[in-house]
């Protein structure tokens, strides 16, 4: 039994070597893997730093677009009221005066002022 245990033994450290290159070949193997791996690994970090870089101006864009819009909605509103002024004063009934515009109106004052003074 004695040289039972010793061949074990030593065919167990024959078998180490063996495992070591088995071993060894199997990384040389996985290592263009592991490269291709790392180079995928790469590619993916970027695509998702770009993507992130992509939300933020595409949030940055919106942000302005909904500016716009608040901006537009206000400029609407002050014209529907101009617009709303200007029909009232349409609406009014009309009279000589009412009727003349701001450079008549004027003119005539004007005029009066001149001829009075003679």
């Amino acid at each position: 039994m004695a040289r039972t245990r010793k061949r074990k033994a030593v065919e167990a450290l024959q078998d180490e070597p063996r495992q070591t290159t088995e071993t060894q070949s199997s990384e040389d193997k996985l290592s263009p893997e592991n490269e291709q791996l790392r180079a995928e690994i790469k590619l993916l970090k970027d695509t998702l730093t770009d993507l992130r870089n992509s939300i933020e101006t595409k949030d940055m864009l919106i942000k302005e677009l909904r500016q716009s819009r608040d901006a537009l909605e206000k400029l609407f509103t002050a014209v529907n009221k101009e617009n709303e002024r200007l029909r009232e004063n349409q609406s009014k009934e009309k009279t000589p005066e009412n009727t003349r515009s701001g450079n008549e109106q004027l003119q005539n004052d004007m005029f009066d002022v001149f001829h009075s003074r003679f």
